[in-house]
C-alpha cells in the first residue's frame, strides 16, 4: 500500500497532498460536501469561511489547489471548525465522503448526499415559544445539549434543545420533534405523543402542520385550503377555520410522523 504523506503548507493553514489515483474522487467529494454543509445553512462557502474565522475566500475554488497544482486538504483543525458552525459531526461528513468516494461519481458541480439524520433536535410543545430556538426564518437553530429525550419535565431555559434518535427515516437538516405535554389535541394527538416536524416538507390541503411565526402562540392545525400566499387553516382546539397570510412571517412546519 502506498503511504499518503501529508505536510504542512507555507501558509500554515492547509495541508497539499499527492493524491493516489484512488484519491482524485475523495478529494472532489470532500469539497463538494462542504459546498452543501455550507448550503444546508444558508451560507455561501465565503460565508462559511467567515463564519469559522477564516478569510473569505479560504475556500474558493481557486484556493482548492497549491500552486504548483497539486490538490489542496484543509488542516483538520479548520475542518473542525468549519463542521462546528455547519452543525455536523466529523463521523457523519467522514461517511459521507466515504460513500461519495467508494461510488466513484462524484463530479465537479454534482453534490454528494450528507446521510440521513439519526439524530434530531427535540423540545416540549410549550417551549416553542423559548427566544433562542429558531432563527428569523423559523428554522431551529443551536446545538442540542446531550443526548436529552424532550420530555415534561425539560429544562427548555437551561437547555433550549435536547436531542433524541429519530424515529423515521429520511429526516432532513432542519428536522425537529417535539414532545406533546398537552391534551388539548386529543384524539388526534395524545398527551405526551412524540411529533416530527419538517419545515422543508412540502405542504398539501389536508396536511397537520405546526403554524408559528413572530408573536404568535405557536399552535397545530389542520390545513384546510393552501394557496401561494394565504392556508385556511383549522384549529384542533375549538374547530374553529381561519386564513393566516403565510407572506407576514406565518410559517407551517409539516408534520410528518407522530409517535407515542
Amino acid at each position: 500500500m502506498t503511504e499518503r504523506r501529508l505536510g504542512r503548507s507555507a501558509g500554515g493553514d492547509e495541508r497539499d497532498e499527492t493524491p493516489r489515483a484512488d484519491e482524485d474522487v475523495r478529494w472532489q467529494a470532500f469539497w463538494e460536501l462542504l459546498d452543501l454543509a455550507a448550503a444546508e445553512r444558508g451560507l455561501s462557502v465565503s460565508g462559511l469561511a467567515k463564519a469559522a474565522g477564516l478569510d473569505s475566500t479560504a475556500l474558493n475554488p481557486s484556493k482548492r489547489f497549491a500552486p504548483d497544482g497539486r490538490r489542496r486538504w484543509l488542516r483538520m483543525d479548520t475542518v473542525f471548525r468549519l463542521l462546528d458552525i455547519a452543525e455536523i459531526s466529523l463521523a457523519r461528513f467522514a461517511e459521507a465522503m466515504e460513500q461519495g468516494a467508494a461510488r466513484g461519481n462524484v463530479k465537479p458541480g454534482v453534490q454528494t448526499a450528507l446521510p440521513e439524520y439519526a439524530l434530531l433536535r427535540a423540545t416540549s410543545f410549550s417551549h416553542l415559544a423559548v427566544t433562542g430556538l429558531f432563527d428569523r426564518a423559523f428554522l431551529p437553530v443551536g446545538r442540542p445539549r446531550g443526548n436529552v429525550v424532550a420530555r415534561r419535565r425539560h429544562d427548555a431555559s437551561a437547555y433550549p434543545w435536547g436531542e433524541i434518535a429519530a424515529p423515521i427515516t429520511g429526516c432532513g437538516p432542519h428536522d425537529y420533534a417535539v414532545r406533546l405535554d398537552t391534551a388539548d389535541y386529543e384524539p388526534v394527538f395524545r398527551d405526551n405523543s412524540l411529533l416530527v416536524m419538517a419545515p422543508d416538507a412540502a405542504l398539501h390541503s389536508g396536511d397537520r402542520a405546526l403554524l408559528h411565526g413572530e408573536g404568535l402562540v405557536p399552535r397545530i392545525v389542520r390545513i384546510q385550503i393552501l394557496n401561494a400566499d394565504t392556508a385556511t387553516v383549522v384549529s384542533s382546539i375549538g374547530d374553529v377555520a381561519e386564513t393566516v397570510d403565510l407572506s407576514l412571517r406565518l410559517v407551517l412546519h409539516r408534520i410528518v410522523a407522530a409517535t407515542l
